[in-house]
């Protein structure tokens, strides 16, 4: 049976406030690109801020304008549904391949037969949050601790959040107050400076024009590698904003007397940003942030908002359970590995999975799981580095002394823990699994805190990395260290990728054309290059009175076809073909910048900088086996399936 095949629609972000240059050649040119229905119209947008007008409150108002009254895009949308255009692989109606938004993408060949056991983070890759208000009350929190706690004016209070300003992938230049977007060489392709996109020239200067090329790993650069980040990058970049438009006031207050009267005003209102150790060290303003956020974690008042409303925050997916259970029943070992502590992992999932909440809650979601770990640590939980393991009493939140994952009698307690309980039993019956702390079908899961890759081995009784597959949202956190350390085989989520795909589809004929124009320029590029070539011989020759004034005088030129022509034909055929060419390449440029606007206004494709894949796309192709852009599409596959990855093409072998 042949599946129909459906777009969903998806939602684009507008931030017309920083590129009011751009939105008179979106205008001219929008009829090119249909990415939606008003992704590249500016008939509803604010009017452009004139170009004198960087304010952070002006270009947080306009940005806050822009999105809610356009369409946004959606970097964590909610979780796909099943139904006879996309029904699930044990769906009687089953029929291949999943629609393109909802396959799983193979960058290294992976036979699922070889997997014992597979594994799932919980944030951002089970649990998808709602970036309009999860991502609001993260910043929110940031902002009322950046005030209270560390000493910043009650102005930085007033500030207001785009959720669809940011994209994961980029790099947070901390000294010079830049976020930038590198392909996968390292090359910066798009840089900001506050929320002013720096120029060609402005960028190559400080990145490209130097004796010694940045690493951009070292302690003044950070990555924006999850979607928890982007908050926190935007709130930078605003600061940075603040402190640029801060100092160009105090420049122009050169009359003692106005400043004198500021003084008298006084008040917390005119309290500035806090200096860094140079003029121009944005250092410190990260730092705030980031000690600001960790703080939101340490204090549970993230947490406990959510807890308290997790509708509010978090998308409701109850057709996880039968994942859990497809995978199960399949002979596979299902487990979790979280850094989220135990009290906040009970909420999440008893929403998640039933939607219960307040007292509500129960204990039933541990059934669906073999182990399941809280507070892992990761990446360190990936690291030879022997760390303590502990058992949760799942009752109290209390935790109790493991002997290196193996649970121990604790004095004092009248009945012992789940995990010794069913330790011991499985011990007087003489299982061959004494050795697993893994539950049985239809048992709760035992769950630990803490420990290392090595105790969870030994739980789910597996000798070799390959038989695991781990899926998470973190290249570096979940992926990377799991890949490259453990030989795990690795599924990243991508929440992004829908909207991406569905955008792509709809604008599928651009690249063909971009490539069309781009060849044309090249083209003429070569022709003109032998013009100025012959041009210029013919000009030396006539300098030393050894040419002629024919063009034949310098040998045949039949490829050409100048035989006839003097040099003064020549120099307006050169002409000719350098006024062609550049109108090619403006009408290319154009065009590019355009359908990359229409991924995203600011930062255009997520995984592409121009041609080249971006350093995202980079990570993720070295590093996941297979990528997709929800959890959930797993149900879309036979649980034996053998992914397998498309041949691998240099540029001499013609490969796409």
């Amino acid at each position: 049976m042949a599946r129909a095949l459906r777009c969903n629609s998806a939602l684009r972000p507008t931030l017309a406030n920083h590129a009011w240059r751009r939105q008179r050649r979106r205008h001219k040119l929008g009829g090119l690109f249909h990415c939606s229905a008003t992704s590249l119209s500016t008939e509803d947008s604010p009017s452009p801020l004139p170009p004198g007008d960087t304010t952070a409150s002006a270009t947080s108002s306009a940005a806050s304008s822009a999105s809610g009254s356009r369409s946004k895009w959606i970097s964590s949308p909610p979780p796909p549904l099943i139904s006879d255009a996309t029904p699930a692989w044990t769906d009687e109606l089953w029929a291949s391949p999943a629609e393109r938004t909802r396959q799983i993408f193979c960058n290294r060949s992976l036979n699922m037969h070889g997997v014992k056991a597979v594994g799932f983070d919980m944030d951002y890759t089970l649990a998808q949050y709602i970036p309009e208000t999860f991502e609001q009350l993260a910043y929110n929190l940031t902002l009322e601790k950046l005030v209270t706690v560390f000493g910043y004016p009650p102005k930085v209070a007033d500030l207001k959040f785009d959720p669809h300003y940011m994209v994961r992938g980029l790099t947070v230049d901390k000294r010079r107050g830049n976020v930038l977007k590198m392909d996968r060489h390292k090359y910066v392709k798009i840089a900001q400076h506050g929320l002013r996109t720096l120029s060609r020239d402005e960028r190559k200067a400080l990145y490209d024009g130097v004796e010694q090329r940045e690493s951009f790993d070292g302690k003044d650069f950070a990555q924006i590698d999850t979607l928890f980040s982007l908050a926190e990058a935007y709130l930078f970049m605003q600061l940075v904003e603040m402190r640029d438009g801060e100092r160009m006031q105090q420049k122009q207050q050169r009359q003692q007397q106005r400043q004198e009267e500021e003084e008298e005003e006084g008040g917390e209102n005119n309290k500035h940003l806090p200096e860094g150790s140079s003029p121009n060290d944005y250092s410190h303003l990260y730092r705030d942030v980031r000690a600001a956020v960790d703080l939101c974690h340490r204090d549970g008042s993230l947490k406990m908002a959510v807890a308290e409303e997790p509708s509010k925050y978090i998308y409701e997916d109850p057709s996880l359970l039968s994942l859990f259970r497809m995978l199960r029943d399949s002979g596979r070992q299902v487990f979790i590995c979280t850094n989220s502590l135990w009290d906040y992992t009970n909420v999440v999932m008893n929403f998640l999975l039933y939607g219960r909440v307040g007292s509500d809650k129960t204990l039933d979601w541990l059934s669906e799981f073999d182990v399941v770990i809280v507070g892992s640590g990761k990446p360190a939980f990936f690291q030879s580095a022997p760390r303590p393991m502990f058992e949760v009493d799942v009752a109290t939140g209390l935790l109790a002394n493991t002997d290196d994952g193996s649970p121990v009698a604790q004095i004092g307690l009248d009945e012992p823990l789940p995990a010794l309980d069913e330790y011991n039993m499985r011990a007087d019956e003489g299982s061959e699994a004494s050795t697993s702390s893994s539950a049985g079908p239809g048992e709760p899961s035992a769950v630990y805190q803490g420990g290392h890759f090595k105790h969870l081995n030994r739980m789910l009784n597996v000798r070799s990395g390959s038989q695991i597959l781990y899926v998470g949202d973190h290249i570096y956190g979940d992926i990377l260290r799991s890949k490259k350390q453990l030989g795990w085989r690795t599924m990243l989520i991508v929440p992004e990728l829908a909207a991406e795909i569905a955008c792509w589809e709809k604008n599928n004929e651009i690249p063909s054309e971009l490539h069309r124009l781009r060849d044309l320029r090249d083209s003429m590029s070569d022709e003109l290059h032998r013009v100025e070539f012959t041009l210029k011989t013919l000009e030396e020759q006539a300098a030393n009175g050894s040419g002629a004034e024919d063009v034949s005088a310098i040998g045949s030129m039949d490829d050409l076809e100048a035989n006839d022509e003097t040099v003064e034909d020549l120099r307006v055929r050169a002409w000719q073909l350098r006024d062609a060419r550049d109108a090619i390449r403006a009408e290319h440029k154009s065009r590019l910048r355009v359908y990359h606007e229409s991924f995203h206004p600011v930062w255009g494709q997520l995984l592409k900088t121009g041609y080249q894949n971006s350093r995202m796309a980079h990570q993720i192709s070295r590093f996941a086996c297979l990528y997709t852009s929800h959890v959930a599409n797993m149900r879309y596959y036979s649980p034996e399936r053998s992914y397998r990855s498309r041949e691998d093409y240099l540029p001499h072998e013609g490969g796409n």
